[in-house]
């Protein structure tokens, strides 16, 4: 159990100095999609488990500036 990695990658582009263009990133989280948990809890009364899984492949482009 546990015996999994998972790898993020995040880019991320922003001018030099003080200007007025955007600030862009992209995230890639959980790149190979792996699968698993990532915590398990056992509660005996009741009898029930707490399990939280690895949150699967996503990617999250931003986009922001300031003026």
């Amino acid at each position: 159990m546990f015996g999994y990695r998972t790898f993020d990658l995040n880019l991320f582009a922003s001018a030099v100095g003080d200007s007025f263009w955007p600030q862009l990133s992209l995230s890639l989280n959980n790149l190979s999609d792996e699968r698993g948990y990532s915590s398990i809890t056992t509660n005996p009364f009741p009898a029930s488990d707490t399990i939280t899984y690895i949150a699967p492949r996503a990617v999250v482009l931003r986009l922001s500036g300031s003026f």
